[in-house]
Formats: C-alpha cells, sequence, structure tokens
C-alpha cells in the first residue's frame, strides 16, 4: 500500500476526486443529482483504475491506461456541459481541467516508460 500512496498518479486521482466532490456540494439539489452524481462517478472509477495501474505486478496495466484516458475523456465532456450550461462556475472548470490535465500527462508518461522499457 505504501508503494500506491507514494504514486503521483494516485495523489493526483484522489486530488481530483475530492475537488470534485467539494465543487459538486454547491451544485443544488436537482444539479448534483443529474450532473454532480455522472461526475463523482468518472472520478470513482478513474481512482479504481489508478488503483490497479499503480501496482506494477499487474498484467492489464496497458488496459487500465487506456481505460483511465477513456474515463477522462468522459469527465472532460461532463465538465464542458456542465460548464456550458452554467452548473458550474468557470474558476472551477478551469481548476478540475487543469487536474485532469496533469493526470492526462502522467498517464501518457507512464505508459510511454512501459513501452519503452524504461522504469
Amino acid at each position: 500500500m505504501k508503494e500506491i500512496k507514494e504514486c503521483n498518479l494516485w495523489k493526483k486521482s484522489r486530488r481530483l476526486l475530492f475537488s470534485v466532490y467539494r465543487i459538486t456540494e454547491q451544485f443544488s439539489d436537482d444539479e448534483k443529482q443529474r450532473v454532480g452524481k455522472q461526475l463523482q462517478k468518472y472520478c470513482i472509477e478513474n481512482l479504481s483504475n489508478v488503483l490497479k495501474c499503480c501496482d506494477n505486478k499487474n498484467p492489464n496495466r496497458a488496459t487500465l491506461y487506456l481505460n483511465t484516458i477513456y474515463l477522462m475523456e468522459k469527465l472532460s465532456k461532463c465538465l464542458q456541459s456542465a460548464n456550458s450550461l452554467h452548473i458550474l462556475r468557470s474558476n472551477d472548470y478551469e481548476c478540475l481541467n487543469l487536474q485532469m490535465l496533469e493526470i492526462r500527462n502522467l498517464i501518457e508518461m507512464s505508459n510511454l516508460r512501459r513501452e519503452t522499457g524504461y522504469t
């Protein structure tokens, strides 16, 4: 477990989840049910994948990285919709978008290291 807690991808994904929870708490009850739950769901699924990605012994890491990228895309589209509908404040949107970009960069770097054999 110590190895996972030191994984940057884990730390940033966990931070994103907490940010989404904090931001969606401010939504109206209707928006919490429609948009907030969807954002939270994608972040939880992402964190679950990342947990498995950080396990160096997992033989399915390449698939998990792809699933994580896919979830980031779904989350991004959901955030864009919430932003365009003015459910999400623009500064919250920018904050979450930046956190997602950091996660994507880490995934791409991790995937590149895995493909090239560089550790």
